[in-house]
């Protein structure tokens, strides 16, 4: 049954919906080990927008609240219950805002992102839940608008279906995260969603005038920029580049390249050798992305330049003065959007709304210079913000779950530059110097080292270290072969994790929580397996040989497929690889920010220690000064016993920085 709970008078019930009372709604709440909880709302914006409804229930009984009732009256129900929701992070903020903090929540939209992670073009909304668990098509999200235009019996019964479902869903969805071992994995995600939307809810604060100082100091950057590109071109006499005809009132040569034109830009280094080719897929691309031109900008001096300019030309367009559009007028902060769980665990932030289209600054991805940074201070002058990071998180993560002893013996005994380290024991001349002396005299040898430990440690290969250095594809695997003969355990530990991956469709990428990434197509995958497996199908590759040498049309078929199986297992073992260090890491990070925000409203600190902003390995708070270093050493302490456990023989440390400014 449908009651609907408002100070307004309604003339008439209805078969469907009855009228119902506060009291009616609590205590059969009460009753309920679980309650299910959804809200409508004006808008997007808890600090600007209102909760028109609030629905509350399980599958026999919804009752929907209108705005004419005082919603915290149900707030000791919704503050000791545990609630079901679908993307509860949006209703969470919402209740924040009218000072309603509910402990235990259960999110059959998050549930689900784990139960199908790593499963390409799957819908998660609520209809689709309700129709794959429930059985039923009773959620109907193009009626959502109606509200707007009054509560009719049409939007309350809307309003009764988000919640109806929600019970069988997670029902059916523990089930099944029983049988794939995945229910700490979720347990996990439905704590978190608790201090992602209170980071969501607090916001960052960003001195406007600071941020018009720093685009000022960009533009003059820019400018200059500008003229080295140009110089260039005119000193190196690149005359299909320079405008022949002279200004009749000016003897300066001009240029006729515009530097923002990724076409003009691709003929331009074309001409001048340099390698703009990308593999994405198999396909061959022409490109001018950072990634593709770094590797090369020894060899070319044009492109550091280049680079230099797009980087100011970019801060400028994305973090200049459309920024400050984004500030909220009311209470003077910016405010993003999280995705909580991308493929490996990790969150991401920005993006675009799908309703409003409003775009998200990507509070992860604002540059790290100090002009930048320092935009972002406390916004009252009794309060302080609090930076603090992990010390080289994934790298003492990787040590820890594959139990390299070289590595962990680096941890232990203290050494110091990991990349030095490295390259001692890739260079046999470098036997018996001290790690300072490698790093002060051997910088070439420790940039191999360096390139090394990021390209190998996340699954690339020698090929990857060729590109990053601009060396030879053979003193890429050289280097390769050199690292694992040196870290033999580690390339022990990656073999394994690949063939773990290939036998049972999955990759482990958290062991503690049972967290798992799916493979896309993994039966399809199995077929090319077998089929292309030499081991397997001798007489396969027989005939492939003898047809390869004909060059018939079976042998060009067959090539196309094999080129895709070897892709395709070529990144299942890079994903093998790198996400069970990015999603232990991930873990790490939000079991610290669980431990954080229980603290917080265990003393009563809620709306004064304000969670700014969570960048993967790192959190920013802002403080009241008084007990700003009471804060900065539960932060690191919460941080670090995060780190306990997953990292058992080397520790992962923390280190606040309590400033004025965002330092790090």
């Amino acid at each position: 049954m449908i009651y609907f709970i408002s100070a307004q008078k309604r003339l008439f019930e209805s078969k469907e919906i009855q009228i119902g009372t506060i009291e009616q709604c609590i205590n059969y709440c009460k009753k309920l080990d679980f309650v299910g909880i959804d809200t409508e709302t004006t808008g997007f914006n808890p600090h600007n927008d209102k909760v028109l409804l609030l629905q509350l229930g399980d599958f026999n009984n919804q009752f929907v609240i209108d705005s004419s009732i005082d919603f915290k009256l149900f707030k000791e129900l919704l503050e000791t219950k545990t609630l079901i929701g679908q993307n509860l992070k949006f209703d969470l903020r919402f209740l924040y805002n009218l000072d309603i903090w509910p402990n235990k929540v259960y999110d059959t939209y998050l549930a689900e992102v784990k139960l199908t992670q790593g499963i390409i073009d799957i819908k998660r909304n609520l209809q689709v839940l309700n129709e794959k668990y429930v059985g039923t098509s009773d959620v109907d999200k193009s009626l959502r608008g109606l509200i707007h235009k009054g509560i009719t019996d049409i939007v309350i019964k809307y309003a009764s279906n988000d919640v109806k479902p929600l019970h069988i869903i997670r029902e059916k969805q523990l089930e099944k995260a029983q049988e794939l071992q995945m229910i700490k994995a979720i347990d996990l995600e439905n704590e978190f969603v608790l201090i992602l939307a209170y980071c969501e809810y607090c916001g960052m604060y960003v001195d406007p005038n600071k941020w018009i100082n720093k685009i000022k100091l960009k533009e003059k950057e820019l400018i200059i920029a500008l003229e080295t590109l140009n110089n260039y071109v005119l000193s190196n006499n690149l005359n299909n580049y320079i405008e022949m005809q002279l200004d009749l009132f000016s003897s300066e040569r001009t240029i006729n390249l515009n530097w923002n034109s990724d076409i003009q830009v691709k003929k331009l280094f074309k001409e001048l050798g340099i390698n703009i080719f990308s593999f994405e897929g198999g396909i061959k691309k022409e490109s001018v992305d950072a990634k593709i031109l770094k590797p090369q900008e020894k060899s070319f001096t044009i492109i550091p330049l280049y680079l230099e300019y797009k980087r100011l030309e970019k801060d400028i367009s994305t973090y200049g003065y459309k920024f400050l559009s984004q500030i909220n007028k009311k209470t003077g902060r910016l405010y993003t959007s999280f995705t909580q769980i991308v493929d490996t665990g990790r969150m991401s932030s920005g993006g675009k709304n799908k309703n409003t289209k409003e775009e998200y600054i990507n509070f992860q991805n604002i540059p790290a210079d100090k002009e930048t940074r320092s935009c972002f201070t406390n916004q009252f002058p009794n309060t302080i913000l609090i930076n603090c990071d992990y010390s080289g998180m994934e790298s003492v993560v990787l040590a820890n779950i594959s139990q390299e002893p070289n590595l962990i013996q680096f941890y232990n005994d203290n050494l110091g530059d990991l990349h030095s380290y490295v390259a001692s024991k890739l260079f046999k001349e470098l036997n018996g110097l001290s790690l300072i002396d490698i790093k002060k005299y051997h910088k070439d040898k420790r940039q191999i080292a360096k390139s090394a430990n990021f390209a190998l440690a996340y699954g690339g290969t020698g090929y990857t270290i060729a590109r990053n250095l601009s060396i030879s594809k053979e003193a890429g695997e050289e280097v390769e072969q050199a690292y694992f003969e040196a870290f033999k355990d580690l390339k022990d530990y990656f073999d394994l994790q690949e063939k773990n991956a290939l036998e049972k469709g999955y990759i482990l990428i958290d062991s503690l929580t049972g967290s798992k990434f799916f493979l896309h197509n993994f039966e399809e995958f199995l077929e090319l397996h077998k089929k292309y497996t030499f081991s397997d199908n001798r007489i396969f590759w027989d005939k492939y040989k003898v047809e390869k040498a004909k060059n018939s049309f079976w042998f060009q078929s067959e090539k196309e497929n094999i080129s895709h199986y070897f892709r395709w297992k070529s990144q299942i073992r890079r994903n093998a690889q790198n996400f069970p260090i990015q999603g232990s890491s991930a873990s790490i990070t939000k079991i610290a920010g669980i431990l954080l925000f229980r603290w917080i409203k265990q003393n009563n600190l809620l709306n004064r220690v304000l969670i700014s902003n969570i960048v993967h390995d790192e959190y920013i708070l802002e403080s009241n000064i008084n007990i700003a270093e009471e804060v900065s050493k539960q932060v690191k302490q919460c941080m670090e016993q995060a780190g306990t456990y997953y990292c058992k023989q080397v520790p992962l440390k923390a280190e606040p920085v309590i400033a004025l400014e965002w330092g790090h």
